[in-house]
């Protein structure tokens, strides 16, 4: 009953496990290793089978020589996985070679052996020697499947590291080798038990011995970085942590288990499920603690890459920046190359560095390539996971041409909504290291540092933008006019719309915004970023970038509001938040659906009752919690000509006097309320001048306000 339990446990993780692994279009090896893997879990169905049969018929004796069948059909696969490693061509030859020795094993299987079984005893098996050889049937089936083609594979493994022109790929290879060793000393350990106590240990536990072969060939095939002494000793650290050290304590268990109680078969399978769930418990949470201990060997770069990219100086000439950004890239990621190409306005993307020789023709902007990756949202591309990336399957071929033509490995797409202005190429990781998920997962989260690099340069390139006074006031300027530009104004006389952002220091956070979303809906957004100087308004740009991508995809007003709020938190710069409110104007019906995101103020002056209502109850900032879709509502006011819907940013509420008095909610409600006889851009404009004149100072903090009169048409 114990090996029922094993194996039937062991062919469920398997077909579980098989369903998990990705394989990549033109992988050949991953798709081989599945076969593989789902052989195995066949041959635990089985084992499983024969347990519980457990006695001589003809249908046992069948389930026993497919079970041989099989384990032979594995060694011939796994030779030829490992000659075959990484990718190479399966020739004639290859296949004609396997095909023979595997139906060489089903006429063994079936013609020459005499096979009995019973739960006692397992497998016995007669065969009639072979004069020629001097051996039997059964010896030349050993010989030939469990040492000869093991050691073939190891040959094959040896000359395929010595011709790997890869460092990685030989690596990849010899690991290979390294785990057929360890599957034949596990198989001769079993069977030398197996001969000393039951037969049965020979069915019930090489199907394991298999799936941990094939396990260790996974975890091979997916290294993407080459072993240093570091590398080795904290892999020999997790092996004993969460393999080792678990598989000990799990066997211990057993064997006193199975002693102790082997004719209590029900509180034997309680205490083992209790046990094993305990051990797998404390096994989680200290590989949990191991990997924090290791979190700062040198293959994570994520903190200090980040460190670098903002504190880089973008009052500097623009070859010092480049140069900068370029180094921080190389030494961080440990990449040889980096280029970057930008829009020369002529439709073509050229490098800012007139020394890049390779990239000097360009590469086009109006490509199907940039417009499918705009499309599915995608900014970092490896050339390594487009196979196995179901979102690049129509245009896969294409974009690793592109690549391969450029010398690029890795490609980022530099885009402000829709539109691509330029691409930041890497090449090949020194040491012949792969990028892998890890690198996917930082380049994506530090994504709003290659924007702002990029955005940068491709303004300051062109002299007649910026002048050579103040050059970081100067473009932050025209950050903020080119966003107030970009806003689509609402033209509908029923309403007449005012706004006004102003900045402490030339360099503003402030976030103004109006998306129309149909002739008669609109989105507004006003709001303010965190942070000061060019990072801030660069963080502005982009959110007005985003928010046009996700208004494209996302229907639902709460899973907006959600998706904003993780691009904040996942890609901004750390410590990066939103508080303002986010709303949709329903011209139509006259209602203005809300959220708000720690706006300090939202008010309705109604004029039906001649007062003013703060409405914009509680809120949630962006930026710090992972998931607030319960910690926001949707509310909405619905708004009759006469009335006034006006907020402002909390520049204006804590604005302080010089006797340190905060302006406050009520003073600019009065300030709107005062001057309502008047367009809502002279009332923005009022209530400025009434905070200054209440200042008696320099503005502490950026302000903004915005003013929506409903009219009487």
């Amino acid at each position: 009953m114990i090996f029922v339990v094993l194996n039937l446990a062991l062919a469920i993780l398997l077909f579980l496990f098989s369903s998990k692994i990705v394989v990549p279009t033109g992988e050949s090896s991953i798709r081989s290793l599945v076969n593989m893997i789902l052989l195995v879990a066949f041959n635990g169905l089985i084992g499983t089978g024969l347990f519980i049969i457990g006695s001589q018929s003809e249908f046992a004796i069948a389930l026993c020589r497919v079970y041989l069948f099989g384990t032979a059909f594995l060694f011939v696969l796994i030779t030829n996985y490992v000659f075959l490693y990484p990718d190479k061509k399966s020739n004639v030859f290859s296949k004609l070679f396997s095909l023979v020795f595997v139906i060489f094993s089903f006429y063994i299987m079936f013609f020459k052996f005499q096979i009995s079984f019973t739960s006692k005893s397992g497998i016995l098996i007669n065969s009639e020697n072979i004069d020629i050889l001097g051996l039997s049937w059964y010896k030349l089936y050993f010989l030939l499947y469990y040492i000869a083609f093991p050691c073939l594979g190891l040959i094959g493994g040896i000359i395929g590291a010595i011709w790997a022109k890869n460092q990685l790929i030989r690596q990849q290879i010899l690991n290979l080798v390294f785990d057929i060793i360890l599957g034949e000393l596990l198989l001769v350990l079993i069977l030398i038990v197996s001969k000393q106590n039951s037969e049965l240990l020979y069915i019930g536990l090489i199907p394991i011995v298999q799936a941990i072969v094939l396990f260790l060939f996974y975890i091979s095939s997916q290294r993407t970085v080459l072993k240093d002494a570091s590398i080795i000793f904290s892999d020999i650290g997790r092996f004993i942590l969460n393999y080792l050290l678990t598989a000990i304590l799990i066997g211990i268990s057993f064997a006193f288990f199975y002693l102790k109680l082997s004719n209590n078969f029900g509180l034997f399978l309680f205490l083992m499920v209790l046990t094993f769930t305990l051990i797998v418990f404390l096994r989680v949470k200290t590989s949990k603690l191991f990997e924090r201990v290791l979190a700062n060997n040198s293959t994570h770069y994520d903190k200090q890459l980040e460190k670098d990219l903002a504190n880089i100086d973008y009052t500097m000439p623009d070859l010092d920046i480049k140069t900068t950004f370029t180094n921080s890239l190389q030494r961080n990621i440990n990449v040889d190359s980096v280029s970057i190409l930008l829009d020369s306005g002529d439709g073509i993307m050229r490098p800012i560095d007139p020394e890049d020789k390779i990239h000097m023709d360009g590469i086009l902007l109006d490509n199907m390539i940039f417009n499918h990756l705009v499309n599915e949202n995608v900014n970092v591309v490896l050339r390594n996971k487009i196979n196995g990336t179901h979102a690049f399957f129509p245009i896969a071929q294409d974009l690793k041409n592109l690549m391969d033509m450029n010398g690029a490995r890795v490609l980022i797409v530099l885009r402000e909504g829709g539109n691509v202005f330029g691409v930041i190429l890497l090449g090949d990781k020194r040491l012949g290291n792969l990028y892998n998920d890890y690198d996917l997962k930082i380049l994506n989260k530090l994504y709003s540092y290659f924007f702002l690099a990029g955005y940068y340069l491709k303004n300051i390139v062109n002299e007649d933008v910026v002048g050579t006074i103040s050059r970081e006031i100067q473009f932050s300027g025209q950050v903020i006019k080119s966003i107030q530009e970009n806003i689509d104004i609402i033209n509908n006389p029923k309403f007449d719309i005012g706004y006004l952002s102003k900045s402490a220091h030339d360099i503003g956070s402030e976030y103004i915004d109006f998306v129309r979303l149909s002739p008669t809906r609109h989105m507004i957004v006003l709001g303010d970023m965190s942070g000061k100087g060019l990072s801030a308004s660069m963080s502005v740009v982009i959110m007005k970038s985003v928010l046009k991508t996700f208004l494209a995809e996302t229907p639902d007003f709460k899973e907006l509001v959600q998706k904003l709020n993780l691009f904040i938190r996942d890609n901004l710069p750390r410590g990066t938040f939103f508080a303002g409110v986010i709303g949709l104007l329903d011209e139509e019906k006259n209602i203005f659906y809300y959220v708000n995101c720690g706006t300090p103020g939202l008010f309705v002056y109604n004029h039906v009752y001649n007062n003013v209502i703060e409405i914009q109850g509680k809120g949630r900032i962006l930026g710090f919690a992972k998931n607030i879709l319960n910690l926001i509502s949707v509310k909405k006011v619905e708004l009759t000509p006469g009335d006034i819907l006006f907020t402002c940013t909390d520049g204006f509420i804590e604005q302080k006097s010089l006797r340190n008095e905060k302006y406050g909610k009520e003073r600019f409600q009065h300030a709107v309320i005062d001057n309502m006889s008047f367009s809502s851009e002279r009332i923005c404009k009022f209530v400025y001048k009434e905070l200054l004149d209440f200042t008696s100072q320099e503005l502490q903090d950026d302000v903004s306000a915005m003013v929506i009169k409903i009219q009487d048409v």
